[in-house]
C-alpha cells in the first residue's frame, strides 16, 4: 500500500492556487530533500510510504508569496501520519481519505489544505537587547503581535481598546530578536503561534556579557551576530518575492534622538558606507551607496504601511520646547537658561538639527509614508497590563510637549502618546 501526501492551497473563498514547488527537508540530517511532484494544475504530492519518520521542514512556493516554511513531523512505521509541530497552523486542515483500485488494493491519501490569500501578508517586529536592565523586549513584540491579531489593545488608559486588526490566520509574523540573535517566523496556531522557521542570524549569538567593560562594545561589533542589515536583506527579499505585502514594521528597544538602539554597537566609519562591525540602524542606511545592497527594500511595503519606534526620543531640546510650550503665540518670547526663544526659533532649530538627523524620519522620507515615534525630546516608559507589556509616552510628564507638536506642526497623537512624523519631514 503506497500512501500519498498531497498539498493543496486555496484562498479563504476556496479559489485554488497553484503550488509552484514544495519539498520536505530532513531537519536532523539536512538531507535528503524530498521533492513533491505535480498531481494536476494546482496540487502536488509525494509517495508518503517512502518518507522516513522524523521532523521535517516543509517549504512551499506559491505565486504572490515568498517561500513559506512550516515545522512538521512524520510518525508511524507501517502507517504514516503527518502533523505539524504544535500548535498546528490555524489556516491548515488535514484530512485522510481512503482510496481503492480494485478489490484488494487500497491506499490512504493524506490531504494537507492551506487557506491562504492570493497575496502574501507580512508583519516584521524587531526586539532590541537591553544592556541596561536586562528587559526581554521580545515579550513587548509578542504583546503587539497578539493585539494586532485580536484587534484590541490595553495600551494607554483604556482596556480592550479597538484597533485595526492587521494580523489574520494567514499573516506571517517575523520577529528579529537582538538578545538571542534568532529570526523566528510565526503564523497563528490553533492555540498560540506556530513556529514556521527559526534561524540564527550570523554564526554567533550577540555578545551581552559585562556590557560596561571597556572592550565590550568592540566585542559586540566584532561578533558575527544579528545586525540591522539582516533585517534589510530580509525585507528586500519580501520586496522581490511578494512586493507590496509588508504591512507593519516595529522597533521595540531603547532609542535616542537619532535612532532605535538594537545591539549597542558603534559606527566608527567616517564615510557614507556602513561600518561592517556596526549592527545598529543609522541614518546613512538610506543613502544610495547603502540602499544599493537592498534593491527591493522599499518595494516590500504596502502603499500605506505603519512603522513605529516604541522607545525614547530624548533630546537636549526638551527644555527649550517646554519653555516655549507655555507661550500663546509663535512669536512670543520666553527666557530659557538666560536666553530668549520663541516657538518659531525652536521650530527652526528642530528642523535644522534634529529632524534631519533622525532615523525614523528617514523611513518617512524614503517611503513617503507615516511613521510613529515618541516626539523629539520625549521619553517612553513601560506599561504592564497582566501578561501584556507596552512602551508608552507618559503624558503626565510630556503632555504639554506633545500638544506643542500638535499645535505647531499639525502632528497626530495616538493613544500611546506617540506622534506621526509625516508633518515633520
Amino acid at each position: 500500500m503506497k500512501d500519498q501526501l498531497t498539498l493543496r492551497v486555496g484562498t479563504p473563498g476556496s479559489t485554488p492556487i497553484r503550488i509552484e514547488s514544495a519539498r520536505l527537508i530532513d531537519v536532523e540530517r539536512r538531507n535528503p530533500t524530498i521533492e513533491f511532484a505535480a498531481l494536476n494544475d494546482f496540487d502536488v504530492g509525494v509517495n508518503f510510504t517512502a518518507v522516513a519518520p522524523g521532523p521535517y521542514r516543509l517549504t512551499m512556493k506559491i505565486a504572490g508569496h515568498p517561500t513559506l516554511h512550516f515545522s512538521t513531523l512524520i510518525t508511524g512505521d507501517a502507517n504514516r501520519s503527518f502533523e505539524f509541530e504544535q500548535p498546528t497552523p490555524k489556516c491548515v486542515t488535514i484530512t485522510t481519505q481512503q482510496a481503492s483500485a480494485g478489490a484488494s488494493v487500497s491506499r490512504r491519501v493524506h490531504v494537507v489544505s492551506f487557506a491562504l490569500p492570493s497575496k502574501h501578508e507580512a508583519v516584521v517586529l524587531l526586539s532590541g537587547a537591553d544592556l541596561k536592565g536586562g528587559t526581554n523586549y521580545k515579550v513587548f513584540a509578542e504583546t503587539w503581535r497578539d493585539d494586532l491579531y485580536d484587534g484590541l489593545t490595553d495600551l494607554g488608559d483604556r482596556r480592550n481598546l479597538p484597533i485595526k486588526r492587521v494580523i489574520h490566520d494567514h499573516t506571517v509574523v517575523s520577529i528579529f530578536d537582538f538578545r538571542t540573535g534568532f529570526l523566528e517566523e510565526q503564523i497563528k496556531g490553533t492555540t498560540g503561534w506556530h513556529t514556521m522557521h527559526r534561524a540564527m542570524q550570523g554564526t554567533q549569538p550577540p555578545y551581552l556579557d559585562d556590557p560596561e567593560a571597556p572592550e565590550a562594545g568592540q566585542i559586540r561589533g566584532d561578533t558575527d551576530s544579528v545586525s540591522i542589515t539582516d533585517v534589510y536583506y530580509y525585507i528586500s527579499a519580501i520586496g522581490r518575492d511578494a512586493p507590496g505585502s509588508l504591512q507593519e514594521l516595529h522597533f521595540f528597544s531603547h532609542a535616542y534622538s537619532r535612532a532605535p538602539v538594537l545591539a549597542n554597537t558603534y559606527d566608527n566609519s567616517d564615510t557614507d558606507a556602513r561600518d561592517p562591525t556596526d549592527k545598529d540602524p543609522r541614518i546613512k542606511d538610506f543613502l544610495p551607496i547603502n540602499l544599493a545592497r537592498y534593491t527591493r527594500l522599499t518595494q516590500a511595503f504596502t502603499k500605506d504601511p505603519y512603522i513605529r519606534s516604541w522607545g525614547c526620543n530624548g533630546s537636549d531640546m526638551l527644555g527649550k520646547i517646554r519653555a516655549v510650550a507655555r507661550t500663546h503665540s509663535p512669536d512670543e518670547m520666553v527666557k530659557y537658561k538666560g536666553k530668549e526663544y520663541s516657538t518659531e526659533d525652536v521650530m527652526r532649530e528642530l528642523r535644522m538639527y534634529v529632524f534631519t538627523d533622525n532615523y525614523m524620519m528617514s523611513w518617512c522620507r524614503q517611503l513617503g509614508a507615516d511613521v510613529w515615534s515618541a516626539a523629539p525630546g520625549t521619553k517612553s516608559t513601560y506599561q504592564h497590563s497582566g501578561k501584556r507589556h507596552y512602551f508608552r509616552v507618559d503624558e503626565s510628564l510630556h503632555g504639554s510637549v506633545i500638544a506643542w507638536y500638535e499645535r505647531n506642526f499639525g502632528c497626530q497623537r495616538d493613544f500611546g502618546g506617540t506622534v506621526s512624523f509625516r508633518k515633520l519631514v
